[in-house]
């Protein structure tokens, strides 16, 4: 699931940087933002539902700071092109 919301996250991302804001008027964009916030929520639920806080902890939390750090990094790159 990480790996769905990253890969969308830098399409929108470079789509934004590319294009402009106006992109996000565009109705590929809007379903794949639509996308990343379902799949938050589903994460959301995962988490929730959980038994094993330390699993959780192991197998979301450190992949999820890589995916949010890439991704600043992807657009801080793409805003000095």
């Amino acid at each position: 699931m990480l790996n769905v919301y990253k890969v969308i996250s830098e399409n929108v991302s470079v789509a934004i940087a590319t294009n402009g804001e106006n992109v996000t008027k565009q109705p590929l964009i809007k379903s794949m933002r639509t996308v990343k916030k379902e799949t938050l929520k589903l994460i959301s639920s995962w988490v929730g539902h959980s038994n094993e806080p330390q699993m959780v902890s192991i197998k979301l939390t450190v992949p999820l700071c890589i995916v949010f750090v890439m991704q600043c990094v992807c657009v801080i790159l793409l805003k000095c092109m």
